[in-house]
């Protein structure tokens, strides 16, 4: 009986976090090719899956070796498949997801109240520029958000003292967006 509500309770909580993420998504839209790092993210995208284009263009020729991340190397051989407009459209949902989730887990072990996680979600959902905008308010997909649910998860797993495993989270991270995961590192070093 209690397993069962239990099972209940947790599928539930998975449903309004899509819910939430629907609702996101809604509200705040999703844009492609407009904001300001995909300017350099989609040609850059388009130039590792055909290696042929932007051949002797500098700037091309310079971030290939100062900026490349695993975000690039993973998602390229997909993208040879799936138009890269569509494949970021499926994984920024995903991407919102996961980080929705870790931020409840956070707020739910923080607060011990399953209410204040879920308006800990909402407000992040609410758009409010001053409050965390290079992470929390950008509707589009780019090495930020592949590195940021990492690290919330990582800080979850900090808070529960699995070191070993928030630290892991932390390098995975690491490889798709080393600032974000050296200002968590330098918080945890200080810590």
């Amino acid at each position: 009986m209690i397993t069962e509500k239990f099972k209940s309770k947790s599928k539930n909580r998975y449903i309004v976090i899509l819910i939430l993420v629907l609702f996101s998504i809604l509200i705040n839209g999703y844009h492609f090719g407009v904001s300001g790092s995909h300017h350099i993210i989609v040609p850059f995208f388009k130039s590792h899956v055909d290696p042929s284009l932007f051949q002797n263009d500098i700037l091309f020729n310079h971030l290939s070796e100062s900026y490349l991340t695993y975000y690039f190397k993973l998602l390229s051989p997909v993208a040879q498949f799936i138009d890269i407009g569509l494949l970021f459209f499926v994984l920024y949902p995903v991407f919102l997801y996961l980080s929705f989730l870790a931020v409840y887990l956070i707020s739910k072990y923080l607060f011990d109240n399953e209410f204040a996680a879920y308006l800990a979600v909402l407000f992040l959902i609410i758009p409010n520029p001053p409050l965390g905008t290079t992470l929390l308010g950008t509707y589009v997909l780019d090495a930020r958000n592949f590195a940021f649910f990492l690290l919330l998860f990582s800080v979850y797993f900090f808070l529960k003292e699995r070191y070993i495993i928030s630290f892991g989270l932390t390098g995975i991270a690491f490889n798709f967006h080393g600032m974000s995961s050296t200002h968590l590192l330098l918080t945890y070093l200080t810590y």
